[in-house]
């Protein structure tokens, strides 16, 4: 009896220690958050992914003083013995100790480097999917490598440090039945930037569209007026959820549409995002590889694209959808985009 009163005792006091610590959900840029799989969060080696956000304890990490992440069972996040430097090396969570295994950062870019100096990271195109692989990984300037604690403030003085994108990007429609012809005035190299708060949109698409010797798009109130129109459609839709629902207007729409969801979103961190998709886009054989997605770039440099507007929808608990119109539109089918 007095050894189930000791070992009563004993896991009270534990409990007590991780109430103690003030525990937060870790959101990663695809709008999931870091998990430990089901019924393993109490299990030496339980595994770790990225799921749905939710309340469970599965999903609350803490840091200690020691610089560990630290799980609300106790254990921190760890990397697989031998595997500290090895790129696709899977994350468990383990007894906590003083191995580089389980030591954790936070860079500039928010941006969680391990001890050997790899980052934290959703494979691939798992960004976006529930039960995302998580691996370590050489660190990049991809989506897949941002993390923040949910909750956590975004940053209101100016300083190097930049703000995290959640990129959740839909496909970009792809279905106009014309195409518009160029005009001698569209070739001007000179451009309109948007106002606040879209300034360098317009610059940070130009940057891309040059990259393939094509003149730069130019700012239009009139769309952006548009875009707005739906913006106000997703947040009536959306009321108090999380996100919006990100969909596009009809196939009858008149301008060609990206959108991109998330957190803490800014131009240049949405068109990069969109624009990632180069990589996989093959411009001899207008195809993109297979099981990716490329829609979003080759209307970013679709040539007779001259104007766009964007507007942003504004969803509970502070995320967001960008809404960009493109006039005239993209991604006619069977036709290269330059």
């Amino acid at each position: 009896m007095k050894k189930i009163i000791f070992i009563f005792s004993m896991l009270f006091f534990v409990a007590q220690l991780l109430l103690a610590a003030q525990t937060e959900r870790l959101l990663n840029a695809g709008g999931r958050c870091l998990d430990v799989l089901g019924p393993e969060l109490y299990h030496q080696g339980g595994q770790v992914h990225s799921w749905d956000c939710n309340d469970a304890a599965n999903q609350q990490w803490y840091f200690d003083d020691k610089s560990r992440l630290v799980s609300q069972a106790g254990r921190c996040l760890d990397v697989p013995g031998g595997q500290l430097k090895n790129n696709g090396a899977p994350l468990q969570i383990w007894d906590c100790n003083d191995a580089p295994n389980q030591q954790w950062q936070f860079d500039t870019q928010e941006r969680l480097v391990n001890g050997g100096g790899k980052c934290l990271d959703i494979a691939g195109a798992d960004l976006l999917k529930t039960g995302g692989r998580v691996q370590i990984w050489d660190c990049n300037n991809a989506p897949n490598q941002r993390w923040w604690f949910l909750g956590k403030k975004p940053d209101t003085t100016t300083s190097s440090h930049k703000p995290a994108p959640n990129t959740r990007a839909t496909p970009s429609d792809t279905s106009p039945t014309a195409p518009e012809t160029t005009t001698a005035a569209d070739k001007a190299d000179a451009y309109q930037e948007a106002p606040a708060p879209f300034k360098g949109v317009v610059a940070a698409h130009n940057q891309w569209r040059a990259e393939v010797g094509l003149s730069g798009l130019n700012w239009s109130d009139d769309i952006a007026a548009h875009a707005k129109e739906w913006a106000q459609v997703l947040e009536s839709e959306a009321g108090t959820q999380t996100f919006c629902n990100m969909r596009h207007r009809d196939q009858n729409r008149r301008y060609g549409e990206n959108l991109a969801g998330g957190y803490r979103l800014s131009p240049q961190v949405v068109v990069d995002m969109w624009a990632s998709e180069k990589k996989d886009y093959d411009i001899t054989t207008n195809r993109c590889a297979a099981g990716k997605v490329c829609g979003h770039y080759t209307q970013i440099v679709w040539k007779n694209s001259k104007q766009l507007g964007c507007a942003t929808a504004q969803c509970g608990n502070g995320s967001q959808v960008w809404i960009c119109n493109y006039n005239p539109p993209g991604n006619y089918v069977g036709q290269t985009p330059y």
